[in-house]
């Protein structure tokens, strides 16, 4: 009789035991699926969240980079006023812009600087050059300027990211061939003579200048005149901010 209640205490006690294993093995499984099922919806809210703030990202670039730019239109950059000088199309990565002031580490220089050692001297006047590629304005944006700028942020057009503007480029924007340009935009000359990169002929030492204290707004001057320099610059749509 001892035995058997000993037997039935038992059999009790395995029941329990079977009991309490289950529910744990329930509340385990349970657990586990809520957590799964958590974990999911926040991996999905932050996928959702991380694409669409990728896709905002991408549609403010494209914006700027696909943006059309007509002739006038003014551009901050590198903390300056620039003007664009031609059109630009969406299919256009870069535009082409006219710095609005003369660059002040240039203001008074000569087109072509002669050597130390033909300073003042006769030979230097006889060397001297209206040969773009020679002058003052592309060793300095070559050297200088192009760094202060950023090489990155500018796009290499006809061999150059930055030169003077051409006579060609004046006249296309509304100058003349008698050199005034009455009827070109307001922003396109300033106050004082700026250079060109177009030579007049062959057969002298001159190159164009601009600026309203030409007489006529376009004129003729020597390369060992001192004046001023606005650059011109082709930049990627993709460094305007």
């Amino acid at each position: 009789m001892i035995m058997e209640n000993k037997n039935k205490g038992l059999i009790v006690i395995i029941v329990i035991l079977c009991f309490i294993v289950v529910g744990l093995v329930s509340y385990i499984v349970y657990d586990k699926n809520v957590n799964d099922s958590s974990n999911t919806t926040t991996s999905n809210s932050n996928e959702n969240s991380n694409s669409n703030s990728n896709s905002n990202s991408n549609s403010n670039s494209n914006e700027v980079v696909n943006k059309k730019y007509s002739v006038g239109d003014e551009i901050t950059f590198n903390n300056e006023k620039w003007n664009v000088i031609k059109e630009s199309s969406e299919n256009d990565d870069y535009v082409v812009v006219l710095k609005a002031t003369e660059l002040e580490e240039l203001s008074g220089k000569p087109y072509y600087e002669c050597p130390p050692e033909d300073d003042n001297g006769i030979n230097c006047n006889m060397k001297m050059y209206n040969d773009y590629n020679k002058s003052v304005a592309k060793k300095y944006f070559d050297e200088t300027y192009i760094n202060e700028l950023g090489k990155e942020n500018l796009k290499e057009v006809d061999n150059y990211y930055i030169r003077l503007i051409t006579i060609e480029e004046l006249r296309e924007l509304g100058c003349d061939t008698n050199g005034s340009c009455a009827n070109a935009p307001s922003w396109l000359l300033t106050n004082n003579q700026s250079w060109t990169m177009s030579k007049v002929d062959e057969s002298t030492q001159s190159v164009y200048a601009f600026g309203h204290d030409m007489g006529p707004d376009i004129g003729e001057l020597g390369v060992g005149s001192t004046l001023y320099v606005r650059p011109v610059i082709n930049l990627l749509k993709s460094s305007i901010k």
